[in-house]
């Protein structure tokens, strides 16, 4: 008998059915609803009467509402105040009290020789007029240094009375325009500090006003052979520094060159405790604009080693 001749073996029978007894008949869970809630109760907000804000209008008068806005300022009193310089003779302030007014006025009679021509109010300022024209020039004679000796006054003055320069701006595009002063009053007032400035002469000189002897010798030290000369004719009390070139009338590359002899002379000054307070321009000319003055602070005291105070 081949492969294939033989007989396959009979199919299984499938397994026979059984029921099983004892199964429940289905039966749906009873359904028990959720009663809904009660909705809230709306209750009535009785509405206030519409009341307008409280009014205070200035009450008018004569004068400007300009006028009626200083007047009420002044009652209250304010935290800034503004000092500017006009024409070539002139300083107005502007919402100083009368102690800070008369500070200034000292602080001029003790650092401008020719004095005070006239005082009264401008436009709601109080109004120096001084004799001669002290920012009139910028060159190196006497009267233009005693015209920086005076402006590192007042802002003496002023820091003694707790204003502290805020910043100096220059506001206007008008021909012989000079700097505004803001300032701010601080409370307590600051440490008492001595003062000092540098001045950008002509196209290449570098004066030093009221400076100690040791700082400017440093500055020589540092400024190494930027230096042609120094220790040139002066104005008492100042020190003069002639350098190569014409830093404070460069252009191009020399213009970055002049940059650095900044940054050396802040660090200069820095090492012996002096910080750049205040860089005004104060001067009137009207063929171009003149370099700032640096006037600068270092507090009372100070030794070698202290960090440097920067009001």
């Amino acid at each position: 008998m081949g492969l294939f001749d033989q007989q396959s073996s009979s199919n299984a029978s499938p397994p026979a059915y059984t029921s099983i007894s004892g199964l429940r008949p289905y039966q749906a869970p009873p359904q028990q609803p959720q009663p809904l809630p009660n909705p809230p109760v709306y209750t009535a907000t009785p509405l206030r009467p519409f009341q307008a804000p409280p009014q205070n209008p200035l009450p008018f008068s004569s004068g400007t509402v300009l006028q009626q806005i200083n007047s009420q300022q002044n009652q209250v009193g304010s935290n800034f105040a503004s000092l500017s310089l006009h024409q070539r003779d002139k300083i107005r302030m502007l919402q100083f009290p009368t102690p800070a007014v008369d500070a200034v006025r000292k602080a001029i009679a003790a650092n401008w020789p020719r004095g005070i021509q006239a005082r009264g109010t401008y436009a709601s300022s109080q109004e120096f007029q001084l004799h001669g024209h002290p920012w009139g020039s910028a060159d190196a004679s006497e009267s233009a240094m005693e015209a920086r000796r005076l402006m590192k006054g007042v802002l003496e003055a002023l820091y003694n009375e707790g204003w502290i320069l805020y910043a100096s701006t220059d506001c206007s595009k008008k021909e012989l325009d000079k700097d505004t002063m803001i300032f701010r009053h601080q409370n307590p007032v600051p440490e008492r500090c001595e003062w000092m400035s540098v001045c950008f002469v002509k196209h290449d000189h570098l004066r030093f006003v009221d400076a100690p002897r040791e700082l400017i010798s440093s500055i020589i030290t540092l400024l190494g052979y930027s230096v042609q000369s120094h220790g040139g004719p002066c104005a008492r009390g100042c020190y003069d520094i002639k350098l190569y070139g014409y830093p404070w009338h460069a252009s191009g590359e020399a213009t970055m060159a002049t940059r650095k002899l900044l940054l050396i002379l802040i660090e200069g000054l820095e090492q012996f405790g002096f910080t750049l307070y205040a860089s005004i321009d104060q001067y009137s000319r009207s063929e171009g604009r003149e370099a700032d003055v640096w006037h600068c602070c270092r507090r009372i005291g100070w030794t070698p080693g202290v960090p440097t105070y920067h009001p």
